[in-house]
C-alpha cells in the first residue's frame, strides 16, 4: 500500500519501512512497480526499505533489533490489519517490542476492532465466509480495558471508529460505519 508514503500529510517524510512475511513483500513491490510502470501511482518519492520478518516468529525481536533504523527519531508505526490477524498474546510482545525501540515523540497508528461489533451481522458473515474459503483469521476483540493493557506503554491520543475518520469512504460500503476504530497513541 502507497497510501502512508502518498497522503498530503506525510509530505517531508524521507524514510519508509514496510515489515512484514517475505512473500507478501514481494507481492507488494511487483504489484506497486506495476501500479507504477502503468502511470496509476508517481513513483515514490521517498526511500523505501522492504524488511521481510515474521512478526509471529519466535525470532521476531533479535529480528527487528537487527533493523538498520535511527530509533531516535520520531517514527510513526502503522499496524493496519495486524490485531486481525494475530493472536492477542503475539500482539502484545510485538506491541512492547516497538515500545522498548521507539524514540520520543514516536507514535504507534493500530485499527483493531471493538468488543461491541462481535454483534455485528455484517461482519459476522464476512467471517463466515472467510472460514468457508478455507481461510484462517484470528479475530481479537478489545474492550477498552484491554486496549489499554495492550498499549500500557503508550499514551493513547486518540482512539476514534474508521467511519468517523473516513465518512466519505465508509459511508456507502456494504459494512456499516462504526465496525473498526483506529487508536493513536505515543511511546511514553
Amino acid at each position: 500500500n502507497t497510501y502512508p508514503y502518498r497522503h498530503p500529510s506525510a509530505a517531508g517524510l524521507k524514510r519508509y519501512a514496510e515489515l512484514d512475511l517475505p512473500l507478501m513483500l514481494q507481492y507488494k513491490n511487483n504489484a506497486i512497480q506495476k501500479l507504477i510502470v502503468d502511470g496509476k501511482i508517481p513513483k515514490p518519492s521517498v526511500s523505501i526499505d522492504y524488511i521481510p520478518i515474521d512478526l509471529a516468529s519466535k525470532s521476531f525481536k533479535s529480528d527487528f533489533e537487527k533493523i538498520n533504523w535511527d530509533w531516535n527519531c520520531p517514527t510513526i508505526c502503522v499496524f493496519e490489519g495486524i490485531s486481525y490477524y494475530l493472536p492477542l498474546e503475539t500482539l502484545k510482545h510485538i506491541v512492547d517490542v516497538f515500545a522498548e525501540h521507539l524514540g520520543p515523540k514516536s507514535l504507534l497508528i493500530m485499527d483493531y476492532f471493538p468488543n461491541y461489533v462481535r454483534k455485528n451481522e455484517g461482519l459476522q458473515k464476512i467471517m463466515r465466509n472467510i472460514d468457508q474459503e478455507g481461510g484462517e483469521i484470528c479475530l481479537t476483540y478489545f474492550t477498552k480495558p484491554e486496549l489499554q493493557q495492550l498499549l500500557k506503554h503508550y499514551k493513547i491520543h486518540s482512539d476514534r471508529t474508521e467511519g468517523e475518520l473516513e465518512p466519505s469512504f465508509y459511508r456507502d460500503r456494504i459494512i456499516a460505519n462504526q465496525i473498526g476504530s483506529i487508536v493513536v497513541a505515543e511511546v511514553r
